[in-house]
Order: C-alpha cells, then sequence, then structure tokens
C-alpha cells in the first residue's frame, strides 16, 4: 500500500476512535446524573364535625292568677310641716318656707319711690332714711363711685371682694375657686337694672364675668319679723348668720326673689354673693319691710356696720 493511504488511515481510525471515546463519555456521564424526585400529587380532605345542639331550657309559664305587680313607691314633696320642722332647727334664723320669685322690669313695684330717696337722703348716710347715697354716695342717683377703696372711705359699711370670673360662669359657686383681685367698699346695694356698659363704677374695667362676696353687720334693735326682697341680674344669694335665706343664683336677667324671715335682737351678720355674667344688663338691690308695713326700703345706714373679712 502506498505510504500516502496508510496515513490517511491510520487519521480516520485515530478520529473514529476518538468520537466513540467521547460518546462513551457522554453516556456514561447521563447515566450517572441522580434521577429527579418525584412530586407526589396533591389530595385534600374535607372533614366535617357534627356537634349536638345544646338543649333547650324550657321555662315554665307562670299561672296569670298567682301573680302580684308590686306598687311603684311614691314621690311625694314635704309637706309645710316638714320644712317648717327642718328650719327650726337652723340657729337664730327662723325662714318662712314660702319664696317667690317674680320677674322685673323694675326691681320691686315700689322701688319707684325708694330710687326718688336715694337721690336725696345725705351723704353719710346716717338719717332715718340710711340709704348712704347722695351726690357722692353710691346711690343709683349719685355721680360718684358706686365702689371706692376701703381706707379711702371709713363711712362705707359693706366690704366686698372682687374676684375676674372665667366666661359661661352660671353661679356664685365660681368664686370658691378663685382669688380676689381687689377689696372695695360700697354704702348700699342699690344698683337698680342698668346697662352693662354702665358699668360699676369704682371696678374700672369690669363689666361682666366678674363677682363680688359683700359683707356687713346690721344692727336689730328689737327682734321682730321682716320681708326682705333680692334683686339681681345675674345671680346672688343672701346669707344671715351663715345660713342661706334667698337663693337668687343662675344666669338671669334682673329679677327679685323675697323671703319673710324673724330676726333676733342684736347685731346680725349679712352676706351677699353676687356675679355678673353675660352682658346685657346688670343690677343688684336689697331692701326690706318690717311686717305690717306696705313699702320696702333701704337697710337704714344707721343700722350698718362693717363685718370682719377672711385674710386674703
Amino acid at each position: 500500500m502506498h505510504p500516502m493511504q496508510r496515513t490517511a488511515n491510520r487519521r480516520a481510525m485515530a478520529i473514529a476512535l476518538l468520537l466513540h471515546l467521547l460518546l462513551l463519555l457522554a453516556l456514561l456521564r447521563w447515566r450517572s446524573r441522580p434521577p429527579e424526585p418525584s412530586v407526589p400529587p396533591v389530595r385534600s380532605t374535607v372533614v366535617m364535625i357534627r356537634l349536638p345542639k345544646p338543649p333547650v331550657k324550657k321555662i315554665p309559664k307562670p299561672a296569670a292568677a298567682g301573680i302580684k305587680l308590686a306598687a311603684r313607691p311614691s314621690v311625694g314633696l314635704p309637706t309645710a310641716r316638714t320644712i317648717e320642722r327642718q328650719l327650726a332647727t337652723a340657729p337664730k334664723l327662723d325662714v318662712e318656707p314660702q319664696l317667690s320669685r317674680i320677674a322685673v322690669t323694675a326691681p320691686l313695684p315700689n322701688l319707684a319711690a325708694i330710687d326718688v330717696a336715694a337721690t336725696t337722703v345725705g351723704t353719710g348716710g346716717t338719717g332715718s332714711a340710711g340709704a348712704g347715697a347722695g351726690s357722692t354716695g353710691s346711690g343709683s342717683g349719685g355721680t360718684g363711685n358706686l365702689f371706692e377703696e376701703c381706707a379711702d372711705a371709713p363711712g362705707r359699711p359693706m366690704v366686698a371682694d372682687v374676684y375676674r370670673l372665667p366666661s359661661r360662669t352660671d353661679s356664685v359657686a365660681a368664686m370658691r375657686q378663685r382669688t380676689p383681685v381687689k377689696r372695695v367698699c360700697l354704702s348700699q346695694l342699690d344698683i337698680t337694672p342698668r346697662s352693662f356698659r354702665e358699668g360699676f363704677p369704682g371696678l374700672g374695667t369690669l363689666v361682666e364675668w366678674f363677682g363680688l362676696d359683700i359683707r356687713f353687720n346690721v344692727n336689730i334693735a328689737q327682734a321682730g319679723t321682716w320681708d326682705l326682697a333680692l334683686v339681681s341680674d345675674d345671680g346672688a344669694i343672701l346669707s344671715i348668720d351663715d345660713a342661706d335665706v334667698i337663693d337668687n343664683d343662675g344666669v338671669h336677667g334682673p329679677t327679685a326673689r323675697l323671703a319673710r324671715v324673724r330676726l333676733p335682737g342684736g347685731v346680725r351678720h349679712f352676706r351677699v354673693r353676687y356675679f355678673q355674667g353675660p352682658r346685657e344688663q346688670i343690677a343688684l338691690v336689697l331692701v326690706w319691710r318690717k311686717q305690717g308695713e306696705k313699702d320696702f326700703d333701704y337697710i337704714p345706714g344707721s343700722l350698718l356696720g362693717r363685718s370682719a373679712m377672711p385674710a386674703r
């Protein structure tokens, strides 16, 4: 054979042998690969549990003939005799239970004559009328301040602590949580209904949302019975010897409230708590009349005196 032919045959055999080796390696590698895990089929099972029904408890119906309804307790108002018994236990005062509340445009029907008297009596307030009002006093017709510094007005027997109150105040009780801003004195509670814009001369810019805690003594010469009338806009409460006699508290227009009181002789301690709420009017009037008399009048200034005031 020609040498060239032998060389070609050797190359062909080498190539064939190489291909067989490659095929053999590929077969061995494929057979050595681990088999893929088989995924089991998904199965779902529905389990139903049937619970037994609870037994129904039967309540026997009572026989209609055997039922009796309890009587509703009655709510009764205390009788006049009960009220009198309660009031009789209060020290020093005996207040009759009949109180009346009257809406007014003037303080009281007979107060027109009092207003005239208030403009004519002397400044000192020691005469028979004793209103303590005049051109420089505290009367409705006077031109001076209703309130003055107590040291500058020794002739004014009524001492008042002045409080600033929060808006929407609706009771004199609001003064309990406050501290007074000043202390002033006045001669008489004769502030007849007027526009709030007039204010209370002597209190500066206070025309609404303020309170007054007023204390004074009244010297009762002889025991007797008096009708007391308290007119206010807004609320006011009159106390005598620490017992509330007239409650005219709350937010309202000029309103009078009356009480009949039997006072023993001697010095009685009067206190008037008053607050002015929202505009448009202000008023604070205290008058009395002895039982059997026709007209109300201011408490005579000759009977008035200063009361001990709590420390501020």
